[in-house]
């Protein structure tokens, strides 16, 4: 993965990471990796992560082991928003499933602004 594909904004309530490179396995779990770090150094433990630029297309197994890994977040991000194209969303939501089974308080959008309200909303 690129550093260029990977932009983060401290937002006032909530972190903005926006992925635009190309969606594999590995880039994924920097994917991951990067928001942890991100939100342990500016103490923000909300984020949405923009995909809506991404490129490429994973695989279902790809996409469960990005979501197993993705458990790392927890203790660190208390609610993550991902935001994609509706062509690119799963229709039975299964990352989301995956994430939510092992404790990610994780939900999936088509538009950033109903991502950043779910995310920054004080319930849930």
């Amino acid at each position: 993965m690129d550093t260029n594909d990977l932009r983060i904004e401290k937002k006032d309530d909530h972190l903005l990471v926006t992925f635009s490179g190309e969606f594999s396995g590995t880039s994924g779990k920097k994917v991951v990796d990067t928001m942890i770090d991100a939100s342990s150094e500016s103490g923000e433990q909300r984020v949405v992560l923009d995909c809506r630029g991404m490129t490429g297309k994973m695989g279902l197994f790809e996409k469960f082991e990005v979501a197993v890994y993705g458990r790392r977040i927890v203790g660190t991000i208390d609610r993550l928003a991902i935001i994609n194209r509706p062509e690119v969303m799963e229709p039975d939501n299964f990352v989301k499933t995956v994430a939510n089974n092992r404790g990610v308080n994780l939900n999936l959008f088509t538009e950033l602004d109903e991502g950043v309200r779910w995310v920054t909303s004080e319930t849930l």
